[in-house]
């Protein structure tokens, strides 16, 4: 069951949060009902701590991506990778991570079955804060 935050500044925090997320996360899950729930998941589900940690996690990648856009005049783009697969019944969604992320043969493969294992909104956020990372360092290195 969610629970609402109460406090008004944190609830503009949630508001800004998924502006910011629907920005960020359009790039990763392209299935706007899908990604809608799991924004409403990760900024409205479970505890208040954990969706002023999502808020505030999102508001800061939105952040650090628009400084960097702006700092080498090139635009956000995924990092190619694997895809996470989502092991959530009822969800036909792959997340995808950078491949720098995980190791190679057959740990990788293990990496990836550990992943699918996580709630797809918690895949989403994850994977975009690993895309968001990854990106910076390679733009802020050329």
């Amino acid at each position: 069951m969610a629970v609402t935050v109460k406090n008004k500044k944190t609830a503009k925090k949630q508001d800004a949060a998924a502006l910011a997320a629907n920005k960020i996360f359009e790039k990763l899950e392209t299935d706007k009902v899908d990604r809608d729930w799991m924004i409403e998941e990760l900024l409205h589900g479970g505890p208040p701590h954990k969706q002023l940690l999502s808020s505030t996690l999102i508001l800061m990648i939105g952040k650090m991506l628009s400084v960097t856009e702006k700092q080498t005049g090139r635009k956000f783009e995924l990092q190619h990778g694997p895809l996470i697969p989502a092991k959530e019944e009822g969800w036909d969604t792959h997340i995808q991570i950078p491949a720098t992320l995980l190791s190679s043969g057959k740990q990788k493969e293990e990496e990836l079955k550990m992943l699918s294992h996580a709630p797809v909104h918690e895949q989403l956020l994850f994977g975009a804060v690993f895309q968001a990372i990854e990106w910076c360092v390679k733009v802020s290195e050329n």
